[in-house]
């Protein structure tokens, strides 16, 4: 029981920080506000291609998602990927957001 009661506490201090870096520097992109998971899904600008942004991404050290895998249809929208937050530093998660913001902002 205070092991799953600190994980909650701690995926819940996760979950609101990036929730809360979401919403200040990709106020444009659409992402699922309710918690019970470890990942928020983001919907990107329509002319984002998640696939490229992932590879961008991890030459800056932030790991993300591409979306179009979870689609099962034959030509899937490309601008949606999965923000996991259960294994990062509380303290990395906001530079992080900023960081991505960015590259989302450049491409």
């Amino acid at each position: 029981d205070t092991l799953i009661r600190r994980l909650h506490r701690a995926y819940r201090t996760r979950w609101e920080i990036m929730g809360e870096a979401l919403h200040t520097h990709m106020p444009q992109s659409a992402h699922v506000p309710s918690f019970g998971g470890t990942s928020f899904w983001v919907k990107g600008p329509q002319r984002l291609d998640s696939d490229e942004l992932a590879v961008a991404a991890a030459k800056k050290g932030i790991l993300i998602e591409p979306g179009r895998v979870t689609f099962g249809i034959e030509a899937p929208p490309r601008n949606f990927f999965r923000l996991a937050f259960s294994s990062i530093d509380e303290k990395k998660i906001e530079p992080g957001i900023r960081l991505l913001a960015e590259l989302i902002t450049n491409r």
